[in-house]
Parts: structure tokens; sequence; C-alpha cells
């Protein structure tokens, strides 16, 4: 357990971008979903 700790440390930067990485993943997925959602109700998208 010790390790893994004293890894986290000493990888701060891999850290960070894991973290900036996972953040950035579920922002994409929400915006993704959203323009979908948007993409269903509008009338334009229904009368193809």
């Amino acid at each position: 357990m010790v390790d893994i700790f004293i890894w986290l440390v000493s990888h701060q930067i891999t850290l960070a971008a894991l973290c900036f990485a996972t953040l950035a993943g579920i922002f994409i997925g929400a915006l993704i979903q959203f323009l979908e959602d948007n993409k269903k109700t509008t009338p334009h998208a229904n009368a193809k």
C-alpha cells in the first residue's frame, strides 16, 4: 500500500494527466449525449 502512495507522489504529472483525461472524457461524453438528445427534439431532424 505504501508503494502505491510513493508511486503516486513521484508521478504527480501522470496522475494529473489521468484525472484530466477522465474529466475530459466525461465532459465530451455528456456533450455528445446532449447534442444527440437535441437532434431528437428538433422538428427539422424529425422531418427527415
